[in-house]
Order: structure tokens, then C-alpha cells, then sequence
């Protein structure tokens, strides 16, 4: 079986072609300096409609830059906010109701990505892990449909990315000082889901986990490279440091 490699922390330490993509979800006080530092180098930046109501106030007073792209229905977006951007960024309607902002603004940067109008390696979403908790659900829905690059929510406290089924080698060296190492492997989806794994403090060995069975929450990195073999997706969330919550 083929492994596929990914270095999640990438964004955080050097320069990349990263693509960002602001949902609507307020800003945490505890990632402020995060949220501009990934912000501010990525190579993209796009935002839902209801994001840009309070990233026009970041730009006007704490030196955000301008987004590329505003997506969504555009039934959240104040009128101010739609004047200040729509001379300078492009706006794009996708009025669908059957698929979330969130959803189509990553479709928009797959079918991008395809046609080769857009060159990233990585998506990393702000918010998304905010507030009502079917919308965290849905979040983690949107992840899983998207499969054009290597993919992350990060908030004040969390990365979280999906693990496809197969084998991944995650390599976080150089960048230890940016995690704690506390890290979970979640099921999602709605089939047998067994699951091995290497570089953890207490690894699975071809075990299946289930809500209501077992879950591996509260675990904790031991190496600098965890390696998952899984046979459905799973969700794999690590906490941030303080040390990745102050980059800028």
C-alpha cells in the first residue's frame, strides 16, 4: 500500500503556496496574531460572504490585505461590506442552497486548481470551528468532499484535517514547538472504520473505532512522524502551542 506523505505544519514555519479560505466565523481573540500571519503570505485568499463583513473592518484597522475572491450566497453580507470590496475583489455568487458557503467556496478553488488557473499546494481554513455545533459538523463535511490538495481548519486551539483511507505519514519535524502533541483520530464516516498507527503514545493496531465502541481521544505524539493506516476516513485533530498561536 502506497503511503502518502503530508507536512500539515508547512503554512505555519516557511513560505508556500498556500490558499486561504475565511468562513464565517468570527476571529478568536487567542489566534489573532495566527489568523494574520496565514492571512497575510498565502498566495490566495478567499472569503464567504459573511466573513467579509468583519475582514473589511481587519483590513481598514490591523493591515489584513485585501481578499482575491468573495463567495456565498450573499444573503449575509452587509451592504457596506459588498461596496468597500466590489471594486477591488471578485465576487462570486453561488446561490445553491443544497451545499454550504463553505462547500462551493472550495469547490470554486478545486475546479480552479483543476483547469489550472490557480496554483496551491494547501488549503487552510479560518473558522468553521465556531459556535453552533451542526456547523462545526458541516465543516468537517466540506473537508471531507474536497480532494484537490492538502487541506486544515486551524483555530485558536486546533488543527484539524481529514485522513483519507489508505496509509499517511504525517512529518511535523522542525515544528514540534508549535504543537503540544495532544491529538485525537475520530471516525466520520458511516462504515467500518479499523485503524493502525505508529508514533503515538498509545497506538491502534488494526482497531476499529466506532461511537459508542471506541474512539481515540486525549493521545499524544511521541515521535515526530505519526504514521495512520485507515480504512475509511478519519478525522485527525492536534493542538496548537502557544508557540503557533504568537507567529506573525
Amino acid at each position: 500500500m502506497n503511503m502518502r506523505r503530508t507536512q500539515l505544519l508547512t503554512p505555519l514555519l516557511r513560505e508556500d503556496k498556500i490558499g486561504i479560505l475565511w468562513v464565517n466565523s468570527q476571529r478568536e481573540q487567542s489566534s489573532a496574531k495566527l489568523a494574520q500571519h496565514l492571512w497575510n503570505k498565502s498566495t490566495f485568499r478567499s472569503c464567504t460572504d459573511g466573513a467579509a463583513n468583519f475582514i473589511m473592518s481587519l483590513v481598514k484597522n490591523e493591515n489584513y490585505v485585501i481578499p482575491d475572491l468573495i463567495s456565498g450566497d450573499f444573503d449575509s453580507i452587509t451592504v457596506a461590506a459588498r461596496k468597500f470590496f466590489e471594486s477591488e475583489v471578485e465576487i462570486v455568487e453561488t446561490p445553491d442552497q443544497d451545499y454550504t458557503d463553505m462547500c462551493k467556496a472550495l469547490q470554486i478553488i478545486a475546479d480552479r486548481m483543476r483547469n489550472r488557473k490557480l496554483d496551491i499546494s494547501k488549503v487552510i481554513v479560518l473558522g468553521g470551528l465556531f459556535g453552533r455545533f451542526d456547523h462545526v459538523l458541516s465543516s468537517l463535511h466540506s473537508l471531507l468532499r474536497f480532494d484537490s490538495c492538502e487541506i486544515a481548519i486551524i483555530d485558536g486551539v486546533n488543527l484539524v484535517t481529514i485522513l483519507r483511507e489508505g496509509s499517511t505519514s504525517l512529518d511535523f519535524a522542525g515544528g514540534q514547538h508549535l504543537l503540544t502533541g495532544k491529538c485525537g483520530i475520530i471516525p466520520l464516516i458511516q462504515r467500518k472504520t479499523m485503524v493502525s498507527s505508529n508514533g503515538l503514545k498509545w497506538n491502534l493496531d488494526n482497531t476499529e473505532l466506532a461511537f459508542g465502541k471506541l474512539i481515540s481521544t486525549s493521545n499524544e505524539m511521541v515521535s515526530d512522524t505519526v504514521s495512520i493506516t485507515c480504512t475509511a476516513p478519519v478525522v485527525f485533530t492536534i493542538e496548537l502551542s502557544e508557540n503557533a498561536l504568537s507567529l506573525q
